[in-house]
């Protein structure tokens, strides 16, 4: 049983709810193929200030729409997600990039782009 973290880096998504439920079929179907199934998502909208309070707080996490230029509802939030980033990476969870968040994930890790 696992409790997701979505960082969603921009305001493409601001309907997005934290239900386990409403998961994509095919997000949830490689989540379980991994070995992780998801009881409850926590959602943060990184680009409104809403971070997580404690990077362990959730076992897997997936961040979300950051291209490559940066969204400008998130540009002024960047070093923000990358420092949770590079908190979350640090305690051992997995994380994953989903439209465009791989460059948060490599912004993080110090890789230019």
């Amino acid at each position: 049983m696992s409790h997701l973290g979505i960082l969603l880096a921009c305001d493409h998504y601001p309907d997005v709810a934290p239900d386990a439920a409403k998961l994509d079929g095919q997000l949830r179907a490689w989540l379980k193929h991994l070995g992780h199934q998801i009881t409850s998502v926590s959602v943060f909208a990184t680009f409104d200030g809403n971070v997580p309070q404690a990077s362990g707080e959730c076992d897997l996490w997936i961040v979300s729409g950051a291209s490559l230029d940066w969204h400008p509802s998130c540009r002024d939030r960047r070093g923000e997600l990358v420092r949770v980033l590079q908190a979350v990476a640090a305690t051992g969870a997995p994380v994953d990039g989903i439209h465009y968040g791989d460059h948060a994930i490599h912004a993080a890790s110090g890789s230019p782009f």
